[in-house]
């Protein structure tokens, strides 16, 4: 008996008129193509239990008999291509449950009936492109649930019926290439490109899904099934629920839009213009960022409860209806931002009693009811900044007892009420920068006690009235990035720097704090409050006192007293002073000015001194018991130990995914925005060819590369993965890796090889492909490219360029223990080629997110190449990363403040980082804001604080890295700007190999 593949062989060089006679049972891929073959016995392949694959394209079959495959159950591929099928009998391929990929392209088949395809549950592709087909019946492809592609290209059908897709999966191919049906026959606009429907728009194909009646204009509601007419729908596609009588996509289960993870619900970014219906009721964290949500319905949050965290932050909304929030009684966090809000009503926020952040930041607000916010009495943290508010009425934040971080930036105000603030004892940052201000009362800010941020930059404000700060804390901020008042419009010296005060000096900013007299020449004397000469003070800032027209402290006044006086009550006065200059201090600058008389006057005058008020007070201090338990002692001690300026409250942030701490040479995979700018590679590969321009490898091709894959060293475990350092011959990596490579130097190559475990859930695989998609399109040499990607079969396996020296951090770390002195060009060098990879991801709309000194890898000649486009929680220094309650790990130190507080990533707030890595690169490695916790980072950053000029580092590159970290994202400069200045900065000299050298 011949050989199987003998038979296939000699099938291939007969021509054959008909198959009646079967196959010996030992054939597993009999290859009767391309003869002709007319017509199939029922037992043509009766006993070929083991055959998976049989191809029969190219030959005469004119008709296929119900029972031509039965018994093939291992059946995997079949090919009926290229023959005269003008139809196919019912139930032809039943049985064949193990069939993947059926070809039935390129025949004369006209229609499709209700249980041609029945049972064949594992069919991944169907081709069914090139034929006659003018009618698809409703139920044709019922049940083939697996199915990612259905070819229907190149047929004269002119119509789809309504549910023809029901039950199918999201993204299904419905061409050879596209997910679009084209080309078409269907008879509107350009008739070039249709969408799986009846009806629809080359624009937007999925326009109209199903139809009421015939023509164009009688299209159903989006994801509609069935209607009655175009705004009321009867029945939604499998993924949708009816709200109002329209479909909105279920969040969770089978077909649903939304990652869904415990009690959380992810939304962001799925081009959603709805708000999905099944939400589960005892969802806690609702995020439905990005989307294209235009309005709220009145049940949308209906059982909702339970919710804590919701955010529609970045939508189209424009109202929020009467009771559309009441049902949130659980509610902590909103976010409303970035939408086309015009107006709050006094209603929109009743019944949401545990809010305690709302955000309501980048909307088109005019105004601000007085009662807007009544009853939401545990709220901390409220933003109306980048709105067109023009006036703040009295009492408008009235009923707020727990509010600390308020922000009203960036709006049109042209002056604060005086009763603006009234009652906001709690507030720690006030925002009112880049407003119209040009007028502010003397006492705007009374009893605002607990205020460490008064942020007033940017305003149109030529003076400050005195005694504006009086009764707030010392080391006031009062603008973004510093504790003076800059940008400012105060017309004195250079015009660029201000003190908290109406005149000063840039180089003695708080010289003048008040003044009496219009000039920069009328200056009150340091510490007057209020003065009637520059040599005459009338009263003194708190913890100071009047001596001879000026001010003192009053430790010092009650000292000299003691010198100049032998009075009991001079006496105890300067040994109190001595004892505790704090205790003094708490007094109010009337009354050190009385204590100060006393002490110059002594008590042994003939009026009765303890009958006066001066003296009840001066007998107030000399009694005060010095013990811990005393009240005035604990005031003092509260007074002269001021913690550090808290920071508002953190709003919510994005679950930022940790990125892999870099192993040396080997770069892991990112993170990117959501703009599709790949395809989807989920269909399996048959054909044995190369792609020039993909990095995917399938067929003999993966084998080949497999096989010459040798791993030379394992490198780093997480969980899911592995990676390991390799070598792989040059010749069978893909066309476009050699490309990107170049002539080999040897016949072997290093390869960074990265691999999922088998024990991998669903979504590390996904993960690991959409990683792979990612790298695909980046070519530059300041980058890290992608090789070749394995996927096709277990285990998956990504190639990438091996960069020997390891990663950028780790070698500056051991320049500086082995002395190795940067110059300042290769400082440049470095820093220069980080800002072309970033210039180069820009061009592709990327965010890199986490760029970082770590992230950047180095090879041979100090290239710089930009790495870790994944995150991989596994492999993370803990040190680099915050992890915030709820909200996950966060490179806090790298981080940009919008990215902290509104959760705002963008090229500008990568630029942000990039200067935190120019930093790390003139400071050898060192850590940004040294030992400083995560929780203490945030609040500096809040507060302004920037990290300092490193030891070696020029002026110019410093103050390049302070203009990445303009606390305004559009201030800071693009990476080509950067690019552009960087070249400036490089002088020539010779740029040594230190990964070679260490």
């Amino acid at each position: 008996m011949p050989a199987p593949n003998a038979i296939a062989r000699e099938l291939l060089s007969i021509a054959l008129v008909t198959l009646s006679r079967p196959f010996q049972p030992e054939s597993q891929s009999p290859q009767p193509s391309c003869n002709e073959i007319s017509s199939i016995s029922a037992s043509s392949f009766t006993g070929l239990t083991a055959l998976t694959t049989l191809y029969l394209h190219t030959n005469q079959l004119a008709s296929i008999p119900a029972n031509s495959f039965t018994g093939l159950t291992a059946l995997q591929f079949i090919s009926l291509s290229t023959n005269p099928l003008t139809s196919i009998a019912a139930n032809a391929f039943s049985g064949l449950s193990a069939l993947t990929q059926m070809n039935l392209d390129s025949n004369q088949i006209t229609s499709i009936s209700a249980n041609t395809f029945t049972g064949l549950t594992a069919l991944t592709t169907l081709y069914l492109s090139y034929n006659q087909i003018t009618s698809i019946s409703a139920n044709a492809f019922t049940g083939l649930t697996a199915l990612t592609r259905l070819a229907l290209n190149f047929n004269p059908v002119t119509t789809l019926p309504p549910g023809l897709f029901k039950g199918l999966q999201n993204g299904l191919y419905l061409s050879d290439v596209n997910q679009y049906l084209s080309p078409n026959n269907f008879t509107f606009g350009s008739n070039t490109v249709a969408p799986p429907s009846t009806y629809g728009s080359a624009d937007t194909p999925y326009t109209c899904a199903t139809c009421h009646a015939a023509g164009n204009s009688s299209c159903c509601g989006i994801n509609c099934l069935a209607c009655s007419s175009s705004a009321v729908c009867t029945q939604c596609y499998e993924g949708y629920g009816l709200t109002g009588g329209s479909c909105a996509p279920l969040a969770c289960g089978t077909g649903g839009v939304c990652t869904c993870t415990g009690t959380l619900v992810d939304c962001s970014g799925k081009s959603l213009n709805a708000i999905p219906s099944g939400i589960p009721v005892d969802t806690t964290e609702l995020y439905l960022q990005s989307n294209l949500i235009s309005s709220i319905p009145a049940n949308a949050f209906t059982g909702l409860s339970a919710l804590l965290y919701l955010d529609i932050s970045a939508n189209e909304l424009t109202s929020i209806p009467v009771n559309a929030l009441t049902e949130l009684t659980g509610l902590n966090v909103m976010w409303l931002g970035s939408n086309r809000l015009t107006n709050i009503s006094a209603t929109d926020f009743t019944g949401l009693p545990f809010l305690t952040g709302l955000y309501l930041d980048s909307n088109l607000f005019t105004s601000i009811p007085t009662d807007a916010f009544t009853g939401l009495t545990k709220l901390n943290s409220f933003s109306l900044s980048g709105n067109h508010i023009s006036n703040i009425p009295a009492n408008a934040f009235a009923g707020l007892p727990l509010l600390t971080g308020l922000y009203l930036d960036h709006n049109l105000f042209t002056s604060i009420p005086t009763d603006a603030f009234t009652g906001l004892t709690k507030l720690n940052s006030l925002d009112l920068a880049s407003n119209r201000l040009a007028s502010i009362a003397t006492n705007t800010f009374t009893g605002l006690t607990a205020l460490t941020r008064l942020v007033l930059n940017d305003n149109p404000l030529t003076t400050l009235p005195p005694g504006l700060f009086q009764g707030l804390q010392n080391g006031l901020w009062l603008s973004v990035s510093f504790p003076y008042l800059a940008p400012n419009n105060f017309t004195f010296d250079g015009h660029t720097v201000a003190p908290p005060s109406t005149y000063g000096s840039a180089s003695q900013p708080y010289l003048c704090a008040t003044c009496f007299a219009f000039g920069n020449s009328s200056c009150c004397e340091v510490n007057c409050l209020s003065c009637t000469s520059s040599s005459v003070c009338t009263q003194c800032y708190e913890g100071y006192g009047i001596l001879s027209g000026s001010c003192f402290p009053l430790a010092s006044i009650a000292s000299v007293a003691s010198l100049q006086s032998a009075s009991s009550i001079a006496s105890v006065v300067s040994a109190t002073s001595a004892l505790s200059a704090s205790a003094a201090s708490t007094a109010s600058a009337s009354a050190a000015s009385v204590a100060s008389s006393i002490a110059q006057h002594g008590g042994g005058g003939s009026q009765d001194s303890s009958s006066s008020p001066a003296a009840a007070i001066a007998a107030a201090v000399v009694c005060a018991k010095k013990n811990s338990t005393d009240p005035i002692y604990q005031e003092a001690v509260e007074l002269t130990t001021t913690p550090l300026p808290r920071a508002p409250e953190s709003r919510k942030v994005e679950d930022v995914p940790a990125f892999a701490t870099k192993v040396e040479g080997v770069a892991t995979v990112g993170q990117k925005q959501p703009e599709p700018l790949y395809e989807d590679f989920s269909s399996p590969f048959t054909e044995e060819f190369y792609d020039n321009e993909s990095p995917y490898v399938a067929g003999s091709n993966s084998r080949r590369v497999r096989e010459g894959l040798t791993i030379v060293k394992h490198l780093a475990s997480g969980n899911f993965g592995d990676v390991a350092l390799g070598q792989v011959p040059f010749s069978v990596l893909p066309p476009r890796a050699q490309n990107l490579l170049g002539p080999a130097a040897t016949e072997t190559i290093q390869v960074a090889v990265k691999s999922l475990k088998s024990n991998a859930d669903e979504k590390s695989r996904k993960d690991f492909e959409s990683e792979a998609k990612l790298m695909a399109p980046f070519v530059h040499p300041n980058v890290v490219r992608l090789l070749a990607a394995l996927v096709e079969s277990e285990p998956h396996l990504v190639l990438l360029e091996f960069v020997q020296y390891g990663d950028l951090r780790t070698l500056l770390q051991k320049s500086k223990k082995q002395s190795f002195e940067w110059t300042e060009n290769e400082q440049v060098h470095a820093i220069r080629q980080i800002a072309l990879g970033m210039e180069y991801l820009g061009t592709l709309h990327f965010v890199h997110r986490d760029l970082a000194a770590r992230n950047c890898l180095v090879g041979q000649g100090m290239v710089v190449k930009i790495a870790d486009f994944g995150l991989s929680r596994e492999l993370t220094d803990e040190q680099d990363y915050y992890r915030m309650q709820t909200r996950g790990k966060l490179p806090v130190k790298w981080m940009a403040p919008e990215t902290m507080t509104f959760r705002k990533f963008s090229t500008m707030s990568d630029v942000w980082s990039f200067g935190v890595t120019a930093w790390e690169c003139c400071s050898y490695g060192a850590t940004p804001y040294d030992k400083m916790e995560g929780r203490e980072t945030l609040a500096h950053v809040e507060a302004g604080g920037r990290l300092p000029m490193p030891e070696h580092c020029t002026a110019d590159l410093f103050n390049l890295m302070l203009s990445c970290w303009n606390a305004k994202p559009e201030l800071r400069p693009s990476f080509s700007q950067l690019v552009k200045a960087l070249n400036t900065f490089e002088d020539g000299t010779t740029i040594r190999d230190f990964g070679a050298m260490l």
